[in-house]
């Protein structure tokens, strides 16, 4: 019943985020948003897993999933700010 009540929260913990996706400003917030969302879930889903080897499996992969577009996000925005100070000089 413990591991029920906390799945139930952390999963209207959940909707309430993607609920609050919708309010930000720009599309970049909202996939770097996204990916952490992504990226948190993976780590919920393994610590909820009974160790059962699917759902480690698939919690890997949705942290591997996120940790990689939080990486291309941030790769991404360096790129965009170095070429717009080069623009400026």
């Amino acid at each position: 019943m413990e591991k029920f009540d906390l799945f139930f929260t952390l999963l209207m913990s959940f909707i309430t985020l993607l609920m609050l996706l919708q309010f930000l400003p720009t599309k970049m917030l909202k996939q770097g948003f996204q990916s952490l969302i992504l990226y948190a879930s993976g780590i919920f889903v393994f610590i909820l897993s009974d160790k059962g080897a699917l759902l480690n499996a698939l919690a890997i992969l949705l942290a591997s999933a996120g940790g990689l577009f939080m990486v291309a996000r941030v790769r991404t925005l360096t790129v965009f700010h170095q070429m717009d100070h080069l623009t400026k000089n």
